[in-house]
């Protein structure tokens, strides 16, 4: 799937943009040695009640506009990053992360 014409809908797209972009390899190369990233994105949920969003996806995905948590700290470490902080957060039972990574 060409990536400028996937839609926000397509549960995929921050997958593709993961991995058919190659996000985590731009990453590295565009930081220095010793350098740090920092992302905040929609997780899993690890908490009572951050469940909904799931059961709201599966039902209408348009609703809550086609976002489906994903875990990022795997994937950069997989691409030589160290985590250095991972914090869970849950406002209003929206799951979401704050990670610190150095190259």
């Amino acid at each position: 799937m060409n990536l400028a014409l996937a839609s926000p809908m397509d549960e995929s797209w921050i997958t593709q943009l993961l991995t058919q972009c190659g996000l985590p390899d731009e990453f590295k190369r565009v930081i220095k040695n010793g350098g740090s990233l920092v992302l905040v994105n929609m997780t899993k949920g690890e908490r009572f009640g951050s469940g909904l969003y799931d059961f709201i996806f599966r039902l209408s995905p348009r609703s809550i506009g086609g976002c489906r948590g994903i875990s990022l700290s795997e994937r950069l470490m997989n691409h030589g990053f160290q985590i250095a902080a991972r914090e869970y957060h849950q406002q209003l039972l929206f799951p979401s992360e704050v990670i610190v990574a150095h190259k």
